[in-house]
């Protein structure tokens, strides 16, 4: 009794242990299953990540789903890429951004890449809260012309960038993962099928009551 108790708190040990990888490893392979081609997989990533450099706060994700599906790429893709901006990083993104496109557009004479920064964010305070997405998606479209415009000018052009040096890497690595689940997944049957012929053959031969009569009439005979 104490051994299987102690056999059920081992495993309920190693599941807590390692039960978050587990279960993210699930997840991620149910979001890109083998059959989702090397392309789809970067093409998703691809979008994502330009939407993600283009200061549209509040709509990235169903604009990335949008693209996605237009374009047939992988929306799991799309819409993981697109949280590369997020509440800590898009104050200092988007006011790159803003200074990548300021010589393109009329922009705010006056402000700095710390002030500008502190205003998409809303003035500081914590960073993952409802208040903070909302208090940011009312500072970036309150800005008007002079800032949004040179922002979004900007954002195209990071977009772009970051999706084209995304697309390639993410489909290299997507191939040689893909090959290397397939092979494991191709040893893993051939050991399975392994198993159960040897679990099918029978380990003796039942010997016939014939056979035992005409070995014992063959024994008489030589006597």
């Amino acid at each position: 009794m104490s051994g299987n108790h102690h056999h059920s708190m081992t495993q309920a040990t190693g599941r807590s242990g390692g039960g978050y990888l587990w279960e993210y490893q699930r997840r991620l392979r149910q979001a890109f299953p083998l059959h989702t081609s090397p392309r789809r997989i970067a093409l998703g990533v691809s979008i994502g990540l330009f939407v993600a450099f283009l200061p549209t706060i509040g709509f990235q994700m169903g604009l990335a789903l949008v693209i996605a599906w237009m374009f047939n790429a992988s929306r799991p893709a799309a819409i993981a890429s697109v949280w590369v901006t997020n509440p800590i990083t898009m104050g200092p993104l988007y006011a790159m951004a803003y200074f990548i496109g300021r010589p393109f557009w009329y922009a705010h004479p006056e402000i700095s890449f710390s002030e500008l920064s502190t205003t998409i964010h809303g003035g500081g305070g914590s960073f993952f809260t409802v208040s903070t997405v909302f208090g940011a998606f009312h500072n970036m479209y309150s800005m008007g012309s002079g800032l949004y415009v040179p922002m979004l000018i900007g954002g195209i052009a990071m977009g772009l960038m970051a999706s084209f040096l995304g697309y390639f890497p993410t489909k290299s690595i997507t191939t040689q993962y893909q090959q290397i689940r397939r092979r494991k997944s191709r040893h893993h049957r051939r050991g399975h099928s392994v198993i159960s012929q040897r679990n099918s053959q029978p380990r003796f031969q039942p010997v016939s009551q014939d056979h035992r009569r005409s070995s014992r009439s063959r024994r008489r005979r030589a006597a």
